[in-house]
């Protein structure tokens, strides 16, 4: 659910419609205008959106029920995790102390950011997590990303070697195969 905000002539009354289903009045949450600039704005409350595209369309009637007005906007809201992404450097160094960025990316089945809190689990074959654990009665390290991206240091261990980073939110799992080169110094 969400809040819809709309606004037209001072004196109209708005009929706001999602996928062509009426939002009832009784929805309508906040009025408010504007008498120097002859604006009115409505608040919707609770306005229910389905995964994917929504279209939401409104009116502005007059006084008699003519309409002054429409406008029309499709929107795109995400469904449920369905895909996470793993993005780290090319080049990740055993040096055990220079931590490397990782992004998570949280997806739904369209490509979508999943933007509401999700709990997820770090597991990584090699390297230490460096960010608080939520739960640590938990295996891995647990975490909540938000707005659908996350970014985490993982400090490397002192020797080369091939890794594995895990990342699971639920019943969504992937598996990153990473690969620590050795510390090199210059001649």
């Amino acid at each position: 659910q969400t809040r819809v905000r709309v606004k037209g002539p001072l004196g109209a009354r708005f009929e706001l419609t999602v996928n062509g289903q009426p939002v009832p009045a009784t929805q309508v949450g906040k009025k408010s205008s504007l008498e120097k600039n002859k604006v009115l704005a409505w608040e919707y409350i609770g306005v229910d959106l389905k995964p994917g595209r929504n279209t939401l369309a409104v009116r502005a009637l007059d006084g008699f029920g003519n309409a002054r007005g429409t406008a029309q906007i499709t929107v795109r809201v995400p469904g449920a995790l369905a895909k996470i992404e793993v993005a780290a450097p090319a080049q990740l160094v055993a040096d055990g102390a220079t931590a490397v960025p990782v992004t998570i990316s949280l997806r739904d089945a369209q490509g979508l950011p999943v933007a509401v809190r999700t709990q997820v689990t770090l597991q990584a074959s090699q390297g230490l997590w460096q960010t608080p654990d939520l739960d640590a009665r938990q295996p891995g390290t647990q975490v909540f990303v938000e707005g659908g991206e996350g970014r985490f240091l993982l400090l490397p261990p002192p020797q080369p070697g091939k890794a594995e980073l895990a990342i699971i939110s639920g019943t969504v799992k992937t598996v990153s195969p990473i690969e620590f080169m050795p510390n090199l110094r210059p001649m």
